[in-house]
């Protein structure tokens, strides 16, 4: 059993005014910077095997106090970076949200993307290899922190629990709100959506019977 905690950066000044992407450069502001010190405080007591982060700034900054904390390495891994919005990147959401490409955006992610950037089924499949490869990397029993992005831990939550993409912008994912996947044999299992600091989070050794109980 592999235990997965989804973390969202945090705050910055990029949040509801302009789409980030693959930018460089972008901090965390002194909001962000308590979560990443909250997420820190929440999760000292959890045995973490492995702290993983997209390589942006604003996810290394709130996953850095964690592995601090930990005196765990953190792993910058490309594989979970934000998805690359092309010539959309570091535009204002107001303009971008004239443009009729946005709805079908919105509508049908599988057959639209960015302009000049990653569809998100590629999107979806490279986050998921990445995770993919986390897993059998670690021995079981393993907890694994990965600090991502939004829309990234949305198409990682929707691959999990076979949601059709156009759902993906269902799961609720807010800056520094943790999500948990347990990985067991060949189920998976949602075990937290959009937690909130500080987090009351546990991780359980369960059985399968149980789960599957708990699921009914």
């Amino acid at each position: 059993m592999t235990t997965i905690l989804l973390i969202r950066h945090g705050d910055n000044e990029s949040l509801s005014k302009y789409l980030p992407g693959h930018l460089t450069g972008i901090h965390l502001n002194e909001a962000g910077k308590s979560q990443g010190l909250l997420i820190a405080d929440s999760l000292k007591d959890i045995q973490i095997t492995s702290i993983i982060s997209s390589p942006l700034e604003r996810a290394v900054e709130t996953a850095a106090p964690l592995a601090e904390k930990l005196n765990r390495r953190l792993d910058i891994q490309k594989g979970f970076i934000e998805m690359n919005t092309g010539s959309w990147t570091g535009k204002e959401f107001t303009e971008i949200k004239e443009d009729p490409v946005w709805k079908k955006l919105r509508e049908d992610p599988e057959n639209h993307t960015f302009p000049d950037g990653e569809t998100f089924a590629d999107a979806q499949a490279r986050l998921w290899d990445a995770l993919k490869i986390t897993i059998e990397n670690h021995d079981d029993n393993a907890i694994v922190a990965i600090f991502s992005h939004s829309d990234c831990i949305k198409l990682l939550l929707a691959k999990a629990m076979d949601a059709p993409m156009k759902r993906y912008y269902s799961f609720s994912v807010d800056p520094a709100s943790m999500s948990i996947l347990i990985f067991k044999k060949n189920r998976i299992y949602l075990d937290g959506l959009n937690l909130k600091l500080p987090y009351q989070w546990q991780p359980r050794l369960i059985s399968s019977s149980n789960m599957e109980k708990n699921n009914e």
